[in-house]
């Protein structure tokens, strides 16, 4: 799905295995004015505790920019879904599209019922139905709600990895140490002009709450000289993990259509996406008339040589002080080199 240069389609739909995005794709999302990934300051590295947050500095810009989004989750579960969902909004409103891979491990009673012949998606779908907590806080729905929306809009493909042992069956949960494929977390984005962006590192899923999780990430540009090293990889291994060429010990299998159809009763027919991700802060409220006369008249002091900045500063200068100041207003624009005694 995702997009590089020279790897465009001309026509097919979203999903049938393909690598890139299909040009029709392109061409709709790119009518929306919108700036492309090199236009972003993007930083290497984010973390939680950092300026900016993921959220407000990377997640909302990419998907702001973004047309084609593959991510890997974690393993199955609405925690999993919200975190992946951050910033999304953004990206729904700007027509893309988006692959989604989740691990799941089953319980020893649904390898029983395995045996006793119960189709994989039956079992799946009962284990995947239980960690889908549909009663979340205000931030938690909104986004499931987003996530839900784009299963139903046909824009958002779920793809489920189940461990299994060298002869392909299923593994119960505590069999296999949840590590590997399914216990990192990466992702791939596209923007219109063909750029790429993936970003890797570890998130929290398990705090008591999704406010609370640490997350650290890593994030690789198509057009910096680490990609073939670092980004490249992933994308390469996204697909790899999509069309199930994981070799012995996983298998791909599509979410079960019971769990899609609870999933997609997350939000009412006539229910649209919000145009902001709920989580980002309130934009600033638009400036009022007496406002905008007062920024105009302190972008115009300078030249007006009324001595406003001294009329304003928070201390009193010495008279020598306010005559070399009035004599650097009275001469503006020409510039003047101040300095003390010691030459600072």
């Amino acid at each position: 799905m995702l997009i590089s240069r020279g790897c465009l389609s001309s026509a097919g739909p979203a999903f049938e295995g393909e690598s890139c995005i299909t040009r029709s794709s392109v061409t709709a999302s790119a009518k929306h004015t919108r700036d492309m990934f090199a236009d972003l300051d993007l930083q290497t590295r984010y973390h939680t505790t950092g300026s900016p947050d993921p959220l407000i500095g990377f997640y909302v810009p990419v998907l702001s920019c973004a047309v084609g989004y593959d991510r890997v989750a974690g393993y199955f579960a609405s925690s999993a879904f919200v975190t992946a969902a951050a910033g999304m909004a953004r990206f729904v409103a700007g027509g893309g599209s988006m692959r989604l891979i989740a691990g799941a491990q089953l319980s020893a009673d649904d390898i029983e019922a395995l045996q006793g012949r119960v189709p994989l998606e039956d079992a799946l779908a009962r284990q995947l139905s239980e960690r889908l907590d549909l009663a979340a806080d205000a931030v938690a729905e909104a986004r499931l709600q987003v996530i839900a929306w784009m299963v139903r809009s046909g824009r958002l493909e779920i793809r489920i990895g189940v461990p299994c042992d060298d002869a392909g069956s299923p593994l119960p949960s505590g069999a296999r140490a949840a590590a590997g494929y399914f216990h990192a977390k990466f992702g791939v984005l596209a923007d219109a002009a063909g750029d790429q962006v993936a970003f890797d590192g570890s998130v929290n899923e398990t705090a008591a709450g999704w406010e609370h999780n640490y997350e650290n990430l890593c994030v690789y540009r198509s057009w910096d000289a680490a990609w073939a090293e670092y980004g490249a990889p992933l994308a390469a291994r996204f697909d790899e993990m999509w069309d199930g060429r994981l070799g012995p010990g996983w298998k791909i299998v599509p979410l079960p259509e019971a769990v899609r159809d609870r999933l997609v009763k997350l939000v009412p027919d006539d229910w649209a996406p919000p145009a902001r991700d709920p989580a980002e802060p309130p934009p600033p409220p638009p400036l009022g008339l007496a406002d905008q006369e007062t920024i105009k008249a302190i972008r115009a002091a300078p030249a007006t040589a009324t001595g406003v900045g001294l009329a304003s500063a928070g201390i009193e200068p010495w008279p020598h002080q306010m005559a070399i100041a009035r004599r650097i207003v009275d001469d503006y624009p020409k510039s003047h080199l101040l300095a003390d005694e010691v030459g600072l």
